[in-house]
Parts: structure tokens; sequence; C-alpha cells
């Protein structure tokens, strides 16, 4: 199940998108990419400073769904109410696509 928690005050763009994908477009434009609605100069931070500051506002600041996990083996975006592994010996996140030989590293 794809979550939509994400109320926005405004959508200018009409977008009808999972809480993944908006936050998927703010994790990007941090990075340096922005959407074409958006004319503004770049940012252009590292993925793992992009992140921290999602983090930040799904722990600190409950405005962000805090079921959106950046994976410790790929660095992408998942949302771990639909896919993804938690490993509590390594305290660490992975997508899907990393889950299955993390998984079987951890349990061996």
């Amino acid at each position: 199940m794809m979550d939509k928690q994400i109320t926005l005050i405004k959508n200018n763009d009409k977008k009808d998108w999972t809480d993944l994908e908006w936050i998927r477009e703010f994790y990007e434009f941090m990075q340096g990419e922005n959407p074409d609605s958006i004319k503004t100069r770049s940012l252009d931070i590292s993925k793992s400073d992009a992140f921290l500051i999602i983090w930040y506002l799904q722990e600190h600041f409950p405005v962000l769904p805090d079921n959106i996990e950046k994976c410790d083996s790929c660095s992408e975006l998942f949302d771990s109410n639909s896919e993804g592994y938690y490993s509590e010996d390594r305290g660490t996140h992975f997508c899907e696509c990393s889950a299955t030989e993390e998984y079987y590293i951890d349990n061996q």
C-alpha cells in the first residue's frame, strides 16, 4: 500500500503523487535536480545530507511521514510500509532490491 499522508496547502502542478514520490522529488531537489516548475538556483548537497534533512522533518517536526526511508546499500528512497527490510543488528534499512542480499548475509 502506497501511503498518501502528505496533504499540500498548495499543489500548483495538480500532481496526484504518493508520499514517496513527493519526498523523492524533495530529496532530488536538494541534490541539484530542480523540477520543471521550480525556477530557482540549484542546491547541491549530498544524498546523506539531503536525507538527514528529510529525517529531521520526519522526527523533530513531524511534517513528513516517517515511513519513507533511505536504503543504506544503494541510497534509493523507499516506502517501508510496503517494502524493504530493517536490520536490527546493524541498525540499517534496505530497499527491496538490496534487502534480499542483506537479509541473506544477516541470517547466515
